[in-house]
């Protein structure tokens, strides 16, 4: 079957005359051939161009370039290269050359003005990858030098005209161009499991039905490699289908063929890698779990959590986009039609919840600041300073700038840990380097799944050919090192290495326990119990490999070192600005005991040694602690008695009338402790005397002589009934004032008492001669000539004895009975 034009080329003379004076975004579908037939089109434009084209993938950089190199009948590395992590194909004839958005980074910060090409093209910018966002920031400053520089931003489904609009913001004019797409007819169903949590069982079971229907090329998306496993094991043997994974842990070659079609049905269990940019041939049937595992990082921890989150609008419509490439197909969706419209329209940019310590150091390097870049979406905060904060504590920052040690790191091709120790030990001897290149291999790789880390890169070194990926890493850094591999693992020499690389990766184990917590303060655990057995008597770990899952309260330990006390000791003794640190502290002793004085020593979040010292705490110190135990425990901690309670409501509803609705709220009185309690706990000298205060009068006394009559006037204590008696005002927490007495102490009143000034009405709890309820009310007049009358005719039989009048509102207020009243 002939297959029709490709969509985009009915643009590519519009866009021609575009470029050539100012920025482009194209939004194109999925089969528009914006990867493929657009790229050759500029280099025939043109024979003296030289292009870069983007790519947010290694597989779908690789994969591009192949394709358009066979299109010109050539080998990759003539007019068509590629230049990816590890390896690459180009040579002076190139003139469009792939990249992955790392790559570009670092071409930028080599040549900022790019002067080697025509122009850049983003594709599938839609992605969002933290290095795309920072690659675009990056070349928008580069544009400031070279105007001149063609830039061209494509996306399948991001809002072309905010994208072109924010360009221009930051002079950077740019026209918008929208391309149909090529696909065929899909038929979408939804297929939802009964319960959530068997959604990879329903999975499994619609994979086995199409299978047997004849679909040929089944791409099933599911979150991550553990559920690529689980339904690996569900699905067993599939009536002859291949059943291969895909993900981006999976090396360039194994990634290759799973994306090769070889004539029998097959079946692609895959992560979000392959949702753009990669050819897939022979999809027919895609199945959709509408999840996907997100990089979520945490401050607290310096970690990343990876977090199962429902996918975006977008992304549904590009993984359905799958099953129509190359001919009618349909998409079965693992969940409700309403999860789709509850889904948001775009999933997060990553500079919005990852790490930014690699794209912090990269712009100080780069000779600018992060705040005063141009980003599409703006870079979280709380990370940004996170990200400041252990770059200055590694050294390679001074305040915001790039110290000579920050530039020097950013030259390693890696990220910013690992670049750190490659830095530190170049000077160090010949096995420190080549074992902290072995270790940086590793972490980048991470081929080998060895719980021990000296088992994992012995393995590493015994049998290279099973870690191919590993060994011409750890050959690259043994070159930038100048140093040889190593034959054997020098425990000693790796854990000295491993704490330089990650010392908040030191974890102690909890008292009787086989929880540990790391000095970064987060908690880890064994995924297995009998990988506790293993290190039962371990009480020290350096962790190199640590997942976070939002399922689990603790990180999961994935690959670590024993380590020995003496290790420890003389790793802390050397660790310089890295090391431990000692303050003087409080502690209590139990609610009754008083505070004692202590020396504390620790290593991050780690406490390391605790030791009494010979000396009274000062006055100064013992409020500290007293303010500091109710700021923690919260103002619940305090005797809050009935006369606390009511002071506390009638100066809130005293200040709310005044206009300040937030004088003596929660947040405030714990802001303000020291100024209105403080004053009032010179004698206090244990929790439990703490405990028992009462707040009621320091509450009062915020108020000076004059505000307190006013209050008193306005939002009085008590009140006097018509019989004379006197009742307590009980003010309410949603702001009313109740008075609870009997109904013939208020006849005599024709109308409800007014309180403030005229702005409460005071509410009537009306009782029984027993004490019991009979009304509630804040209208008297309306009472008195309505509900009474029905109360009257209960009433009047059951307690005889007391006053029942038809015009209460007349009749004279008593508690008394009715022979009591007239004294007979």
């Amino acid at each position: 079957m002939q297959q029709a034009p490709l969509p985009v080329l009915s643009i590519l003379p519009q866009l021609s005359t575009l470029l050539s004076e100012q920025a482009v975004v194209l939004q194109a579908p999925p089969g528009a051939g914006k990867s493929t037939a657009l790229p050759l089109h500029l280099l025939q434009q043109n024979p003296q161009q030289r292009w870069l084209l983007v790519q947010p993938r290694r597989i779908a950089a690789l994969s591009i370039a192949t394709y358009l190199a066979a299109q010109l009948g050539e080998p990759v590395g003539q007019q068509i290269g590629y230049q990816i992590r590890q390896q690459g194909k180009h040579s002076k004839a190139t003139r469009l050359l792939v990249v992955t958005e790392g790559i570009l980074t670092r071409m930028l910060q080599q040549d900022p003005t790019l002067e080697a090409y025509h122009g850049v093209i983003f594709d599938e910018f839609h992605e969002r990858n933290l290095q795309s966002d920072l690659g675009l920031a990056l070349l928008l400053e580069s544009r400031q030098l070279r105007p001149a520089l063609n830039l061209l931003v494509m996306s399948a489904t991001l809002p072309a005209q905010a994208l072109a609009d924010w360009l221009a913001e930051h002079e950077t004019p740019a026209a918008v161009l929208q391309s149909e797409g090529r696909q065929y007819d899909i038929s979408i169903s939804y297929q939802a499991p009964s319960r959530e949590q068997n959604y990879l069982d329903k999975t499994a079971q619609v994979i086995r039905q199409v299978v047997a229907e004849g679909a040929q090329g089944t791409l099933v998306f599911v979150p991550g490699q553990g559920e690529i496993r689980h339904l690996q094991n569900l699905l067993g043997d599939l009536n002859g289908a291949r059943v291969v994974p895909l993900h981006g842990s999976l090396n360039v070659q194994q990634q290759q063929a799973a994306l090769a079609a070889e004539g029998q049905p097959r079946v692609i269990l895959a992560t979000n890698i392959a949702e753009t940019s990669l050819t897939i041939e022979g999809i027919d049937t895609v199945i959709d779990t509408g999840r996907e595992r997100q990089a979520v990082y945490r401050p607290k921890y310096q970690a990343t959590e990876l977090v199962t989150k429902r996918i975006a609008r977008a992304a549904a419509v590009q993984r359905a986009g799958r099953a129509g490439r190359t001919g009618p197909g349909q998409c079965i969706r693992i969940y409700q039609p309403s999860d789709l419209q509850a889904m948001a329209e775009y999933r997060p940019a990553d500079v919005e919840q990852q790490d930014l310590s690699d794209l912090v150091l990269q712009v100080a390097v780069w000779g600018s600041q992060v705040d005063d870049m141009a980003w599409f979406t703006a870079p979280n905060q709380g990370h940004l300073d996170s990200a400041r904060q252990q770059l200055q504590r590694q050294g390679l920052l001074c305040g915001q700038q790039a110290t000579a040690e920050g530039h020097a790191v950013a030259e390693f091709a890696t990220d910013t840990a690992n670049a750190s120790l490659l830095f530190k030990v170049q000077n160090q001897t010949a096995a420190t380097r080549s074992t902290a290149a072995l270790l940086v291999a590793n972490q980048e790789e991470q081929e080998a799944s060895n719980l021990n880390l000296v088992d994992a890169l012995e393995t590493i070194l015994q049998q290279p050919a099973n870690y191919p990926r590993t060994h011409r890493r750890y050959a690259k850094w043994c070159r930038s090192l100048n140093t040889k591999p190593i034959q054997h693992i020098d425990a000693v020499v790796l854990a000295e290495c491993v704490f330089a690389y990650q010392p908040l990766g030191l974890a102690r184990r909890r008292l009787h326990s086989d929880l540990f917590q790391l000095a970064s303060g987060a908690g880890v655990e064994w995924a297995e119990p009998r990988q506790a057995t293993s290190f039962k008597e371990v009480d020290w770990l350096l962790v190199t490999d640590v997942s976070f899952h939002q399922a689990r309260n603790n990180g999961v330990i994935r690959q670590c070192l024993p380590l020995t006390q003496t290790q420890l000791d003389g790793f802390l003794r050397g660790a310089g600005e890295q090391g431990t640190e000692t303050a003087t502290e409080l502690s209590w002793r139990g609610e009754r005991g008083g505070l004692y004085v202590e020396q504390v020593t620790r290593f991050g979040a780690l406490e390391l040694m605790r030791k009494p010292l010979q000396q009274s705490p000062s006055a100064q110190q013992w409020l500290n602690a007293l303010l500091d135990q109710v700021r923690n425990q919260g103002l619940e901690y305090l005797n809050w008695d009935d006369v606390s309670e009511q002071t506390l409501r009638r100066l809130q509803l005293f200040t709310g009338l005044q206009g300040d609705s937030n004088a003596y709220s929660s947040a405030e009185l714990l802001a303000t402790l020291e100024v209105w309690a403080a004053p009032y706990w010179n004698a206090i000298r244990s929790r439990q005397q703490l405990q028992a205060w009462v707040p009621a009068q320091a509450l009062l006394n915020t108020l000076d002589y004059a505000a307190q009559q006013r209050l008193q006037t306005q939002l009085p204590t008590d009140w006097q009934a018509p019989s004379g008696r006197r009742h307590r005002i009980s003010y309410q927490a949603d702001g009313s004032a109740l008075v609870s007495l009997k109904l013939q102490e208020v006849f005599g009143l024709s109308e409800s008492p007014q309180l403030a000034d005229g702005s409460m009405t005071l509410c009537f709890d009306l009782l029984s001669p027993a004490a019991r309820p009979l009304a509630r009310t804040t209208d008297l007049a309306t009472f008195w000539q309505g509900a009474y009358q029905q109360v009257r005719k209960e009433m009047r039989g059951r307690y005889p004895k007391h006053p029942w009048p038809e015009n209460p509102a007349v009749a004279t207020a008593t508690h008394l009975t009715k022979k009591a009243l007239h004294g007979s």
